[in-house]
């Protein structure tokens, strides 16, 4: 959904006619001067995002476990119905895998990089704060 308020204050602040959102927005915010010899504040319009979604909560209690075959497990977060694991390399940054799971638990690549684990909780459409975690590399 889109929309747009127009709106003129005598202050430097500005509140909203209604609340942005009742759950995720991205927000565009653009400052201009009301004088006649002023243009726009701002260069460039700032932008932030709102996000309100507290029916997903993060996961808990992220563990690693297993030697020769890594594993991560975690509290179920309420009201998840799935989530989301990625593993990226400590040493660049790059996505080593990425899968899903219904389960508080999965099997992790056993590779020689140490690790950052995100696990992201999702409830139907909403998705979660991740949890991160780190493996170390394995011998």
């Amino acid at each position: 959904m889109l929309e747009r308020i127009d709106a003129r204050v005598g202050d430097t602040r500005f509140v909203p006619p209604r609340p942005l959102t009742d759950r995720r927005a991205a927000v565009k915010l653009l400052v201009t001067a009301d004088c006649p010899e002023s243009t726009s504040i701002a260069a460039h319009p700032a932008w932030f995002f709102i996000d309100i979604a507290p029916k997903c909560s993060a996961v808990r209690g992220l563990s690693f476990s297993g030697e020769s075959a890594p594993k991560a497990e975690w509290l179920r977060a309420n009201g998840a119905t799935r989530y989301e694991i990625e593993a990226y390399s400590m040493a660049d940054g790059r996505l080593i895998t990425r899968k899903e799971t219904t389960l508080p638990s999965s099997d992790l690549p056993r590779v020689a990089a140490a690790l950052v684990i995100a696990v992201r909780p999702r409830c139907e459409s909403v998705v979660g704060e991740a949890a991160y975690g780190f493996l170390p590399a394995s011998r």
